[in-house]
């Protein structure tokens, strides 16, 4: 039953008790509520004549509400709010006793009639006073995030209990003699209610009788005057007064016109109660059906513009019926009245209904931009003194008509229409201060986020926030990094830095402007210039790669039209080192001759970096050979890449209008490229792409919740803990790519404010956030985007997004078999070669087909993990396919499976699956996507070295030095004949943490008997150039964690 319940409601295991308690507590308030106004009403419309006494009774209870809402919001800023409930509701139920004490001592008849009339006077302010105690204890007890899954429920108990209580009083009605007889249940119910609470408030740690200031801290004083200075709580509360008076005016011609069709006091009664019944069946039928729908789908705008039409619309029948049917009862009976009558019931049915279930929900959703520490203030005012005037107001007008001697129903019914065409009119106004607070309230929130929450977005602004860095030694690995990816941006540091800071980064700057034979200024000394222009024909042919090299770092400022052919000489020279500053020569020389051979190098790992900042200095002139390099036959993907990013990179509009063309390009590296590109340049799609873009939207949401499912599908054995932490980040990817998607059709900063306050901890910030995106996100995305990003359990995720994106569901094994399978549009090789991984481990497996058709891919990850899955399970399967694959992937997959299942020998993670889930482990790898890190194992070198092997060796140039990683033993730092540092398994050493020496300053021995992965230092940076998740990944790792030597597992 508990299970049962939990999952009905929505809640968790510790929130049980609690909202158990608050479920019966509604249940009880709801009885209390009903019984007292279908007694107090009913004997009112016997008693008194309320044509004429209803506006008098509506100016006192707005009086008597003012007063004692205000009391009560005063109050809850001095005591504890539990110390005032309970005072509250120990009033309420002297009062309703002390009423029913009168009935039955009182004697005189007009004593008796002032007892009913103070009776319903009072009615509306308990309303007030006991929604103010059980809302506000709600808000409270549960963040923001728990209210919106726990209120619901909530409420709609608190409603069955008024449904049940309205449709029992006519079956129950011999039993109870007289209709004052019904406050005797209303008395017994409020001592219930005062027990229950008391009950709460002990189990409730947030809600205390001690100090407010102390315990509970989370209201904070907001004055009238200043509450009333604030815009958009001015509409706000304009809003409430016409909706409020629009009510009255309903309440008045609907008991009106009761009175004189119910004349007798049992009819009365029981027309009473079972039409308040009809109003709560309508209300909850509305809030289970259409409240949530309605605002998902439309807003909360359309939601709150429901009630004021469709009231308008049946007061206009009410009129049209009035004019031409009657609007006076008969003597005989006979007439139009009754028509009248229906449709002023059915215009109290509708808004009354959508009152409570649609306005009310809606309506909550515009307290959420107010801050956080005044917003319960506001409310107590809102649905007290403002709401509770606005009756007061309403009665001032009835009596004012009254007194024109005007008093048919027809005349009110008249008078209501612009009453209403002013809700709707304000309800507008409304929406539009709502949209921007909720706007200016996330900029402040974001405020509150933590700087270091914050990451760039591009490779070079992160590159140059750290060159900025407080900390000398970040600069130099920024100045290192920017060296290898960024040569423009390099310069310009090393100017900048040379010119404007000191210490070890300006000598650093210093040293490395006279390495590229600069000034400071970034221009060639005179003195230079004279001693290389004398012979610089004689300097380029020397065999001595030094004189080619001090010529080609002149060659920018000393190349004419007689010489330039020396530049494409130098472009092929033989040595490394001259050929990289040639390639930097073209960036400054910028001659066209020179762009096939620099396109050409685009998928070189040692010179791509440069030579795409030489196109990019080319600008738009460079397009239309870049254009032409893109669609050559049998291109490589690479260079494909590296020319959308440069088109990026130009951000002319003639680059980006070629980068719109590849939008629908087959490759998903090349449309990822694109997006960011777009993204990186603040584009704003044009409104006739912008249907596109919400497709590819779409399809990334399909794409996350096919995903989602199938991380509740497989099973959660600790063979598939990789599969299910790459589904995890693939849905991370999905989510990436709608925000950049949306960034483009939208304000950029709006879509940033909502992924920011998205990712951070906060409920509130959380909770504006989808706010925001409701605001301007398009309405047909709603329904899709909101599942995924509301506060759900993934099966509600799930469950609403079928609707749009039908999936079937699967076992363990079949899901991982459809992983295998699946399009690699929607799965990366990762996941499929950790499905491959997971399904060798299933102890049954009926078919080998996904196996076997990946023994035949041409990527050695997938190929080498199914023939393992294949010859764990079935040996004699690969063995027959043996002869039909490839004779590079059988050599491969013979290592393999010779290391794995050989047991006399015990090899060091044979397996390239295995490979990556050992660098995962690695510190500042567990937050590279797993993909990424399976792409870097492709670039190991796995080395052994006998115990006393030096790997590195003293005074070695650290150009050569790779990037290694301590796979198995240990490795000792020697110094001076010390050891100076030891490097043990998972640990990095090598070309990254060298410092800015030249050349090694240590020795690097092994000890052990250790394996090494050795990564070749340009293929790391071409992949941390490549992929911004893993420079992002690397960078703030390295920069939170940096020394000389090394980054060590915490």
């Amino acid at each position: 039953m508990k299970k049962f319940l939990l999952k009905l409601l929505n809640i968790e295991k510790s929130e049980y008790t609690q909202v158990m308690t608050l479920l019966f507590l509604g249940f009880l308030i709801g009885v209390f509520l009903a019984t007292y106004s279908v007694a107090t009403t009913t004997l009112f419309l016997q008693k008194w004549d309320e044509n004429e006494y209803l506006p008098i009774v509506t100016i006192a209870t707005g009086l008597i509400g003012i007063v004692t809402t205000y009391i009560f919001s005063y109050l809850q800023n001095k005591i504890s709010y539990a110390t005032l409930s309970i005072t509250t509701l120990i009033i309420v139920v002297i009062l309703v006793g002390g009423l029913r004490a009168g009935f039955a001592v009182v004697d005189d008849p007009i004593l008796k009639n002032r007892i009913i009339f103070g009776g319903l006077v009072m009615l509306a302010p308990f309303e007030a006073l006991v929604g103010l105690v059980f809302w506000g204890t709600i808000a409270r007890m549960f963040t923001l995030k728990q209210q919106r899954r726990i209120v619901g429920g909530v409420d709609i108990g608190k409603g069955l209990a008024a449904l049940a209580t309205f449709f029992a009083i006519p079956i129950f009605s011999a039993l109870v003699p007289a209709t004052e007889d019904l406050i005797d249940v209303t008395f017994v119910v409020g001592v219930l209610i005062l027990i229950i609470y008391f009950a709460l408030v002990l189990i409730s740690p947030l809600i205390s009788f001690g100090k407010r200031q102390i315990i509970e801290g989370q209201t904070g004083r907001f004055g009238i005057r200043k509450m009333f200075k604030n815009q958009y709580i001015i509409l706000m509360a304009f809003f409430l007064v016409l909706a409020t008076i629009s009510h009255k005016f309903v309440d008045y011609t609907f008991l009106n016109a009761t009175g004189q069709q119910y004349p007798d006091e049992r009819d009365l009664q029981n027309f009473i109660a079972v039409f308040e019944g009809v109003i709560y069946f309508f209300i909850l039928t509305i809030q289970i059906f259409a409240v949530d729908r309605i605002i998902e789908m439309y807003g909360t705008r359309v939601a709150l513009l429901i009630n004021p039409i469709i009231l308008g619309g049946l007061t206009t029948v009410a009129i049209l019926v009035g004019v031409f049917s009657g609007f006076r009862p008969a003597v005989d009976g006979s007439g139009g009245f009754v028509l009248f009558f229906l449709s002023i019931a059915l215009g109290k049915l509708f808004s009354a209904a959508l009152k409570e279930s649609m306005d009310d929900a809606a309506f909550k959703q515009y307290y959420f931009p107010i801050d956080s520490r005044v917003r319960l203030d506001v409310i107590s005012r809102m649905d007290g003194i403002v709401k509770v005037g606005a009756g007061l107001i309403a009665g001032l007008l009835l009596l004012a008509i009254q007194y024109t001697g005007f008093t048919n129903l027809l005349l009110f019914s008249i008078i209501l229409i612009p009453i209403v065409l002013g809700w709707v009119f304000t309800t507008n106004k409304m929406y539009l201060g709502y949209k921007d607070t909720l706007k200016q309230t996330l900029v402040e929130s974001k405020n509150k986020i933590s700087q270091s929450a914050f990451t760039e977005q591009s490779l070079d602004k992160m590159l140059r926030k750290e060159a900025y860095s407080v900390h000398e030694d970040r600069t130099i690995f920024a100045l290192k990094l920017l060296e290898k990816l960024e040569p423009t941006i390099y310069e310009e540091e090393l100017i900048r830095i040379a010119s404007n800071t000191e210490g070890i980064p300006q000598k650093y700057a210093l040293k490395q402007i006279d390495k590229l034979m600069i000034t400071s200024e970034g221009l060639i000394s005179p003195e230079q210039q004279k001693t290389v222009s004398n012979d610089l024909y004689k300097l380029v042919k020397s065999k001595n790669a030094q004189d080619r090299l001090l010529a080609v770092k002149q060659l920018p400022h000393l190349v004419n039209e007689q010489n330039e052919f020396l530049l494409m000489e130098l472009l092929r020279d033989i040595d490394m080192r001259v050929r990289l500053y040639a390639v930097h020569a073209c960036r400054k020389i910028r001659k066209p001759e020179t762009w096939s051979i620099l396109i050409d190098l685009l998928n070189s790992p040692v010179y791509a970096n440069a030579a795409a900042a030489a196109l990019i200095q080319a600008g738009d002139t460079v397009l239309p050979t870049l254009e032409s390099a893109f669609h050559k036959s049998g291109q490589h993907e690479e260079v494909m890449r590296r020319i959308a990013e440069i088109y990026g990179r130009i951000g002319t509009e003639k680059s980006l209008e070629l980068l719109w063309n590849k939008i629908n390009f087959p490759d998903t590296e090349i449309v990822e490229q694109v997006l960011y590109a777009f993204s990186y340049n603040n584009i704003r799609v044009p409104a006739e792409r912008a249907t596109f873009i919400n497709h590819i939207i779409e399809i990334e949401i399909g794409d996350a919740a096919w995903d989602m499912a199938a991380l509740l599908e497989i099973s959660k054995d600790r063979h598939a803990f990789y599969l299910r932490k790459s589904l995890e980040d693939e849905i991370d990817y999905n989510f990436e790519g709608i925000f950049t998607l949306l960034s483009l059709v939208y304000d950029p900063q709006s879509v940033q404010l909502v992924k920011q306050n998205l990712e951070s901890e906060s409920a509130e910030a959380h909770v504006f956030a989808i706010e925001l995106l409701n605001v301007f996100l398009a309405d047909e995305l709603k329904p899709k985007l909101f599942p995924l990003l509301e506060d759900l359990s993934p099966e509600e995720k799930i469950e609403r997004l079928q609707e749009f994106f039908p999936r079937e569901r699967f076992n363990s094994v079949e899901v991982l078999k459809h992983l295998i399978s699946r399009d690699y549009s929607y799965t990366n090789r990762w996941t499929r070669a950790c499905a491959i991984y997971a399904l060798g481990f299933e102890e049954r497996l009926d078919s080998f087909d996904e196996l076997v058709a990946n023994l035949f891919h041409p990527d050695p990850l997938l190929y080498e993990t199914s023939a393992w899955a294949i010859y764990k399970h079935r040996p004699e399967i690969y063995e027959k396919m043996q002869e039909r694959l490839p004779i590079e992937n059988v050599r491969n997959i013979e290592v393999v499976l010779e290391r794995t299942f050989n047991t006399k020998k015990d090899y060091l993670m044979p397996l390239r699956i295995e490979k990556t889930m050992f660098l995962k482990d690695i510190d500042f790898m567990q937050n590279v996507p797993s993909d990424i890190v399976s792409e870097i194992v492709e670039l190991i070198e796995e080395r052994h070295y006998p115990q006393t092997t030096t790997i590195i060796q003293e005074g070695q140039d650290s150009n050569q030095v790779p990037i290694c990683i301590v796979a198995q033993g240990r490795v000792d730092s020697i110094k001076n004949g010390i050891v100076a540092d030891a490097y043990n398994t998972r640990e990095i050493f090598g070309h990254l943490y060298l410092g800015d020496e030249d050349y090694v300053n240590q020795t690097l021995i092994a000890q052990e008997g250790t394996t090494v992965y050795e990564i070749d230092k340009d293929l790391f940076y071409a992949m941390v150039q490549k992929n911004h998740e893993f420079a992002r990944a690397f960078i703030d790792a390295v920069a939170q964690d940096l020394t000389p030597v090394s980054i060590k597992n915490k």
